[in-house]
């Protein structure tokens, strides 16, 4: 967000802008170093397909205790070869109410590591969140 004024009778308006960046984190020796670069707005664009579908998918998973296998077809049913993208499923816990699901999603060739938090008790939009989290998480 941003103001902005014009020359002439000052008023003022405000403005948003999206931007796509790409944030790589480095720690060589001593201190963590931040490299930001400018990508094409579309490299961040095609990732939202995904993850709305991704959510679309784990909004019908009921139980909190399903095994990885179940997550893993259920969000393959939701991956489409058209549009290249696809999730690994490396870890599903249970925790109340709570179903969590850590997925590598490949997507506009690239891959991204999530979380994905479904409240199994709820139907609506919001009963799916969804973090980016570390690579490491991905591993397995």
């Amino acid at each position: 967000m941003y103001e902005v004024r014009p020359a002439l009778w000052g008023a003022v308006r405000t403005e948003s802008e999206t931007r796509c960046y790409a944030l790589a984190f480095r720690r060589d020796t001593g201190d963590w170093r931040a490299d930001v670069t400018a990508r094409p707005n579309a490299d961040c664009t095609r990732r939202q397909p995904v993850t709305d579908a991704a959510q679309a998918a784990l909004r019908t998973l009921v139980r909190p205790d399903a095994t990885r296998a179940e997550v893993q077809r259920l969000l393959a049913s939701a991956g489409s070869t058209a549009d290249d993208y696809a999730y690994d499923v490396t870890t599903v816990t249970g925790r109340g109410t709570t179903a969590t699901v850590i997925a590598l999603v490949h997507a506009a060739g690239q891959q991204q590591c999530y979380r994905f938090a479904r409240n199994t008790q709820s139907h609506d939009s919001d009963s799916v969140t969804i973090r980016l989290v570390a690579g490491a998480h991905c591993d397995g």
